[in-house]
């Protein structure tokens, strides 16, 4: 019975942290998304600056 309840309580925390892990890579892919895309808008801006001087 000891064993069992380690193996339940070990399954319980991988599932905890692969939980986290998959909400850390979701958080970091949209950081990265938003990044990407500032930098497009921030090259844009600096293209539109130099085209109008």
């Amino acid at each position: 019975m000891k064993v069992r309840t380690v193996r339940r309580k070990m399954m319980v925390r991988t599932r905890v942290k692969v939980r986290k892990l998959r909400r850390e890579m979701e958080e970091r892919a949209q950081a990265m998304r938003t990044m990407r895309e500032e930098q497009k808008t921030m090259r844009g801006e600096q293209k539109e600056e130099k085209t109008s001087v």
